[in-house]
């Protein structure tokens, strides 16, 4: 991903538990790659955080410091299983957007999106879960913040400025007109794997 796009900088997020994974020692080593601590983040939503941890939800993890992250810094959030096909043209990805599908599912999805630092979009995505679907559920819910309330939080907040791009051109499926994909490999789901790229 980062050799196709040389202006863009990457940070991979880690936590205690990273370094046990070979995947992701791999990725250490590379070029133009920085690492950082999650345990660092000042939180929105600390209790969803330590619950996630505690629970050992690691989807719910991931989806709540995904939006966490981007809140703190800006920038493009993208899934690890992301494989770029071609640059990342600048005039788009510098404006806030999300990825959507049509189909089935009819949403947004949340493995990429970019957002600037203190996004008031995702700071009321990080209290619609925390006040409206996180009280409700927990603690037997097991997507806090997965694409339906990704999604719903996005059409309360009801702003016309966010670009919405079909997913086909960044997550799948794979077409000629892609500038990535995702291999959807849920390492979030194996033993050990916790990791989170931006």
């Amino acid at each position: 991903m980062y050799e196709m796009n040389p202006h863009f900088s990457f940070y991979l997020w880690l936590d205690q538990n990273s370094l046990q994974n070979a995947t992701l020692i791999s990725f250490i080593n590379r070029e133009r790659l920085r690492t950082k601590n999650v345990q660092h983040l000042q939180l929105n939503v600390p209790e969803l955080i330590d619950d996630a941890r505690k629970k050992r939800r690691k989807g719910v993890l991931s989806d709540i410091l995904r939006c966490e992250i981007v809140f703190s810094f800006g920038g493009i959030y993208t899934d690890v299983d992301t494989i770029a096909l071609k640059p990342f043209p600048i005039d788009i990805f510098s404006k806030s957007f999300v990825a959507y599908t049509d189909g089935i599912f009819n949403n947004l999805n949340c493995s990429f999106f970019g957002f600037p630092k203190g996004s008031q979009f995702l700071k009321f995505m990080l209290d619609f879960v925390r006040y409206k679907t996180y009280r409700k559920y927990a603690p037997d819910v097991l997507y806090t913040a997965e694409p339906p309330i990704f999604t719903t939080a996005f059409v309360h907040y009801n702003d016309s400025n966010i670009n919405c791009i079909h997913q086909k051109y960044l997550v799948s499926p794979r077409v000629k007109e892609s500038y990535s994909y995702q291999t959807f490999d849920a390492n979030w789901i194996k033993e050990g794997n916790s990791f989170y790229y931006y």
